[in-house]
């Protein structure tokens, strides 16, 4: 991501505008669940499977950050820096993501299992961050509550407490570090909706948003209630200037055990040409 940052951009401007957004308010009194216990519920909606393969498109986008706030947004992604991830994941066993062109070429690959990670870049032409890499969906799947836990320290928000407030007009639980700091759920549906952070640091550090969007089901249950609690699509913006948009596209959830290419991928994360898969 190359950002030009907004030198002349006062933090009580940046704030003011943030709050706009949002739309801040006391909402009516309610229950309140603790950081822990609104952690707790999120991962007990994760999806009743034990493994799925995921493939997604990451569509990036130029930001040219000036005199203020969301200016110039940029709705013509950038080709040439997009790309596809191809994921494998089994519930605390295995996580496995290849990041391809958008011609299939495979340019990275990390696989962690059992507390191992091992990952190596494929391609001298395209290099990523761990920001570029990261799959902000494995906590919606893992049904566990250090995988959000580690989400949230992942992107630097270590939530103290939870507060209910207004979004839009609608009552959300706010599990904050700080205001600027925060993952914000739904409180009917408990489905986190936005996760806003601070990069840069300094007096005037930028503001970090990832909107999830577009619920479905991965698993059609038999119970007569809503089950789409997983986000098809996560929207990353700095200063509210989208720069990456991640979406959901062909999946299976608990396929066959011969559909995961486990030998090929650990031999490409250890550096390795792959050999034969058995």
């Amino acid at each position: 991501m190359r950002i030009v940052k907004p030198w002349g951009l006062l933090a009580a401007r940046r704030f003011a505008a943030l709050s706009a957004v949002l739309l801040l308010a006391a909402p009516a009194a309610g229950y309140v669940p603790p950081v822990d216990d609104l952690i707790a519920r999120l991962a007990a909606q994760a999806p009743l499977a034990t493994s799925a393969i995921l493939e997604y498109s990451c569509h990036v986008y130029p930001v040219t950050l000036g005199q203020g706030l969301g200016e110039a947004v940029s709705t013509q992604q950038d080709k040439g820096r997009s790309f596809r991830q191809r994921v494998y994941w089994q519930r605390r066993a295995l996580l496995a993501v290849e990041t391809l062109a958008e011609d299939g070429t495979v340019l990275h690959v990390s696989i962690a299992e059992n507390g191992t990670v091992q990952q190596a870049a494929l391609s001298t032409s395209r290099r990523f961050s761990d920001f570029d890499l990261h799959l902000v969906f494995h906590p919606f799947l893992e049904g566990d509550s250090s995988a959000w836990k580690s989400e949230l320290t992942f992107w630097g928000v270590t939530p103290r407490q939870t507060q209910l407030v207004l979004l839009k007009g609608a009552p959300h639980f706010r599990a904050q570090e700080s205001p600027e700091k925060a993952l914000w759920v739904e409180r009917e549906s408990l489905r986190p909706v936005q996760l806003v952070s601070a990069v840069g640091g300094g007096p005037e550090p930028l503001t970090l948003s990832i909107a999830f969007s577009d619920y479905i089901a991965l698993v059609a249950r038999a119970r007569d209630r809503d089950e789409e609690t997983f986000p098809r699509k996560a929207t990353f913006r700095i200063n509210g200037q989208r720069f990456k948009e991640v979406a959901l596209g062909e999946f299976e959830v608990n396929p066959p055990a011969r559909k995961f290419p486990l030998q090929r991928l650990r031999q490409q994360a250890a550096g390795r040409p792959p050999g034969r898969e058995r």
